[in-house]
C-alpha cells in the first residue's frame, strides 16, 4: 500500500525485498509524527509492562513438549505405569520451571 501511495519504494535483492521510504513518504512522517509518537510510546509501554516476549527456545521447547505428548498419546493408551511416569517428568517440570 505504501508503495502504490508513493510512500515506499521496494526492490528486490537476494530473494527479498528491501523498503525504502522515499520523499513523499518522509512528507507524510514529518506530518503524522504526533500520532507515530504516539504509537511508539504506546508500544514501549506495552513491552515494558509485559517483557519483549517469550525466550524463543523456551517456545521452541514447549512445542516439542507438545509434539511429544500428541504423538505419544496418538499411538494408543496408556498404561497406569506410562501415564504416572509421563505425570512425573511434567510435575517436575513444572517445579524446575516455577523455581527459575
Amino acid at each position: 500500500m505504501l508503495e502504490e501511495l508513493g510512500q515506499a519504494s521496494v526492490a528486490k535483492s537476494g530473494g527479498k525485498k528491501l523498503y525504502a521510504i522515499t520523499p513523499d513518504g518522509e512528507t507524510h512522517l514529518a506530518g503524522n509524527r504526533v500520532v507515530l509518537n504516539g504509537a511508539l510510546a504506546r508500544m514501549d509501554a506495552v513491552r515494558a509492562a509485559h517483557g519483549d516476549g517469550p525466550s524463543p527456545q523456551i517456545v521452541r521447547a514447549t512445542e516439542n513438549l507438545k509434539l511429544a505428548l500428541r504423538l505419544r498419546q496418538s499411538r494408543g493408551p496408556l498404561t497406569l505405569e506410562q501415564a504416572d511416569s509421563i505425570a512425573a517428568a511434567l510435575d517436575a517440570a513444572a517445579l524446575a520451571v516455577e523455581r527459575s
